[in-house]
């Protein structure tokens, strides 16, 4: 594999940002998004939310919590989906021994958090109106 110069520059300089994706919690046995928002389609229609009332199945869970105002719910489903008995992998091992500044990830696991450890970790996330920084 040809790295470009550039690249590794940049991760020398700790210019470089990575962006992850959930393809890094995989090997940890976390269900993928699409299993999750599956399983939010089947609570909506149990609950009479028809499936035509779902656009798609990205907007599954906002239709389902968001008619049904369980905001507070959703987050409880999530953490019974990702649980806490996950433990991180060989791909954030990976990423551990490289000494990135800042990632930049959409998982909504906390296995990158759980590796880097919290002192080492700002987390900033958007729930509903609130912004929360730990």
């Amino acid at each position: 594999m040809n790295i470009p110069h550039h690249l590794i520059t940049a991760v020398k300089n700790g210019s470089a940002v990575p962006f992850v994706g959930a393809g890094i919690s995989r090997p940890s046995g976390i269900p993928t998004w699409q299993t999750v928002v599956n399983a939010i389609i089947n609570l909506a229609k149990q609950s009479g939310i028809e499936e035509g009332q779902i656009k798609n199945k990205y907007n599954a869970p906002d239709t389902y919590f968001g008619k049904l105002q369980k905001s507070n719910e959703y987050y409880d489903f999530i953490y019974q989906a990702v649980g806490a008995e996950f433990e991180p992998n060989e791909l954030h091992d990976w990423l551990s021994k490289i000494q990135f500044k800042t990632i930049i990830t959409t998982n909504w696991d906390k296995l990158i958090e759980k590796k880097f450890g919290r002192e080492k970790i700002n987390t900033i996330m958007e729930r509903s109106n609130e912004k929360t920084v730990s």
